[in-house]
């Protein structure tokens, strides 16, 4: 007789098993018990609360009640959650129902659902509110109309390997029916799932609840995964959606494709060995819930120091236990990044990564407040398209895997997680990313020592502010390299001799002076420098700024120099933004705003502040701003320069970066270094392209392919 038939087990209602029992002692007058377990811990007693008339015609003790509702899905959620979860049983008298063993609906985990006890109609105890006090603390939100004393127990599984698998009891509570505020939960693993169970005082089983994975939780690790996927004013519910939503994903219920990553590597480069990744509990949760462990792949020429760390780290990892994913996917991710749980449960990420890489999208959040920034998304480039691209999440094949299932070429799913710049950064750090005294991560910087440099600049008055720029040229590391032409449209007519004595003064026999007579049109003042100057690359500078840091022109030559590059430039940044003088967000490139295709396409751009999204970063743009920026004088001419005609002051280069994009060019932009302009500026400005500019839906979604989007979370 199978195990169903055995415990009379009748049908499952969601969470729910129905069924009946009786035992010799019922017959006898002393009821027996029925009691819910995972493993060897008993969670609590299912009470027989449903009268069967039925059942007492047929096997007697009409004074005892049989049928019960035993509260099993989380149980089961978390047997299929966790590797070597405790299996969940049900005791009665002498005998036992192991409910994975359970034919069909009865013991199937896909008609549960995580966080019931945050439904409205939940009872006797609803969860409004979850939250991480501290890294391990989480409080609950409770309401309730309770009569009489509950009991809350919380539950985590032991980790991954522990002798005997189990169950640890992290919170036990008394709830008094006047004190229902806010239980706090002092978490083992603030990773491992969270076993929920309300106890009446009798230790009655009134709710079993699961929170899969606290960390979605405000102020937990994942907390910007769940602000990503935000899509209510109910923090809760987006939690119940997301939670469940990936539990579908993980447990493979709709599909039989394994989960898409099967290896997580970290590069150490810049690492310290504590950070998150490499912590015991996070490693511990990984193979637990994921099947996963970590490699380090072994540095290339690195210093002694770097060695030493690899080796540490490279024994802490082999003393784990090893995964056993099948996964066809390599994560790739800087040790200061966490994967987010939506990679690690993905099964769908997508064949075009085989036989390559691609980089992946991801989230950011501030180092100190811990605080959702921004996701990114970066178009889907090899990484060696980009200088430094280790710094973000990378998915590559798996040697030797099965090949990926088919899936979309973009990878849309946010990778990993990683810390933003500081929230409110000092001035030393915003004008120095980069330590002044260090080299810059851009390769062939070198090579390009003696390749010349025409710098044009727009000049009207204002002799001192130019003077500053012209100081600042002069500074630079490559300043040997650099020519200026000063382009004079505007000035007092007895300004043009002080203008070429001054230049001459920063840069003898190196700068000229021509003279635009038409009325103002930046564009064509550009257009005219260009077609004067002698260097094999071009920098648009207006007046008003200042290079600060020596290494900038070299930083951007070297960006320029890349293949298919239409123009290079590095964060801007104003001052002063208001009577304080402090320095504030200019610039860092146009990036997608908004878009819409219902009836002619539409697309605006916006400077977005990608200060603390993209720290020591280089990225592609849809256009840089003329304010600041380099391009090879080849590309410039091939690509026609700016548009004096229909963009004559305002709109120019957005018009350029269009225009390259769609003949196959790319414009990049970096946060390595920064350069200052001398203006006040309000909100970052929003630009509606020309419809003109767009052509068809499909060109459009060809130019926000090859750019980087930021939103804001």
């Amino acid at each position: 007789m199978d195990v169903a038939s055995e415990w009379n087990l009748e049908e499952r209602d969601d969470d729910w098993l129905k069924g009946w029992a009786v035992s010799d002692g019922d017959r006898a007058g002393a009821p027996d018990s029925i009691l819910l377990r995972a493993g060897a811990v008993v969670l609590g007693q299912v009470r027989r609360t449903v009268a069967r008339a039925d059942v007492d015609a047929a096997y007697g003790a009409p004074g005892v009640v049989k049928g019960f509702l035993a509260p099993v899905g989380a149980l089961l959620l978390l047997a299929r959650l966790v590797r070597d979860a405790p299996a969940p049983v049900l005791a009665f008298a002498d005998r036992e129902a192991p409910l994975l063993a359970l034919p069909g609906a009865l013991s199937d985990a896909a008609r549960a659902r995580a966080l019931r006890l945050c439904d409205e109609e939940a009872a006797p105890l609803r969860v409004t509110d979850l939250w991480y006090a501290t890294t391990h603390l989480l409080k609950l939100r409770l309401e309730g109309a309770i009569e009489a004393p509950l009991s809350l127990r919380c539950y985590q599984p032991r980790p991954a390997g522990a002798e005997p698998a189990g169950l640890d009891l992290v919170g036990d509570l008394v709830l008094s029916p006047a004190g229902l505020t806010v239980a706090e939960v002092p978490l083992r693993d603030p990773y491992a799932p969270l076993l929920i169970v309300v106890l009446d005082a009798e230790d009655a089983l009134l709710q079993v609840d699961l929170l899969p994975f606290p960390s979605l939780c405000r102020g937990g690790a994942h907390a910007a995964e769940l602000a990503a996927r935000s899509r209510s004013r109910h923090p809760i519910a987006d939690l119940q959606l997301l939670s469940d939503a990936l539990l579908w994903e993980h447990a493979g219920w709709h599909e039989a494709e394994p989960r898409a990553v099967g290896r997580i590597a970290v590069d150490l480069r810049g690492a310290t060995g504590h950070e998150t990744i490499l912590r015991p509990a996070f490693r511990a949760w990984l193979s637990a819930v994921f099947d996963l462990s970590l490699e380090v792949p072994a540095p290339e020429g690195a210093a002694p120091a770097e060695a030493a760390l690899h080796a540490d780290v490279a024994a802490r990892l082999a003393a784990g236990r090893p995964g056993g994913a099948s996964g066809a996917l390599v994560l790739t991710l800087p040790a200061r990044a966490i994967p987010t749980i939506a990679a690690l449960a993905s099964r769908r990420l997508g064949a075009a990564i085989a036989g390559g890489a691609r980089l992946g999208p991801f989230l950011t959040v501030d180092p100190e407040s811990g605080r959702p920034g921004a996701f990114v998304s970066l178009p889907a480039l090899d990484p060696a398209a980009l200088p430094a691209a280790w710094a973000c999440p990378v998915l590559l094949s798996r040697p030797g895997a099965a090949e990926a299932p088919a899936g979309p070429a973009a990878v849309a799913e946010a990778l990993a997680i990683l810390p933003g710049a500081p929230g409110a950064p000092a001035d030393d750090r915003r004008l120095y990313p980069t330590a002044p005294d260090a080299p810059l991560p851009l390769p062939g910087l070198a090579a390009l020592e003696g390749q010349g440099i025409s710098v044009v600049v727009p000049v009207h008055n204002g002799l001192a502010r130019l003077d500053r720029l012209l100081l600042s040229l002069a500074a630079q590391s490559c300043a040997g390299d650099v020519e200026v032409i000063l382009v004079d449209s505007r000035s007092h007519p007895h300004l043009p001799p002080q203008i070429r004595a001054l230049a001459e003064s920063r840069f003898p026999d190196r700068a000229r002076l021509a003279r635009y007579d038409r009325p103002h049109n930046q564009s064509a003042e550009y257009n005219l420098g260009a077609s004067l100057a002698e260097g094999r690359y071009l920098l648009f500078a207006e007046p008003s700024l200042v290079l600060h840091d020596r290494r900038t022109l070299a930083a951007l030559r070297g960006l320029a120099a890349l293949d298919r590059v239409a123009s290079a430039a590095c964060l801007l940044l104003a001052t002063p933004a208001g009577p304080s003088g402090e320095l504030a967000f200019r610039s860092g490139g146009y990036f997608p705003s908004r878009i819409d295709f219902l009836g002619a396409p539409f697309l605006s751009l916006a400077e977005a502040d990608c200060e603390a999204a993209l720290p020591l970063a280089t990225y592609p743009v849809v256009a840089n701003s003329a304010a600041l920026c380099m391009v090879a004088a080849e590309t410039f001419r091939h690509l026609g320069g700016f548009d004096a005609r229909a963009c004559p002051n305002h709109g120019h280069d957005v018009a350029y970066g269009l225009r390259a994009g769609a003949a196959g060019y790319r414009s990049l932009c970096t946060t390595l270094v920064t350069a200052v302009q001398e203006e006040r500026r309000g909100r970052p400005r929003e630009v509606e392209v020309p419809r003109v500019a767009l052509g068809d839906a499909a060109a459009l979604l060809g130019l926000l392919a090859a750019a980087t989007v930021v939103r804001a979370l």
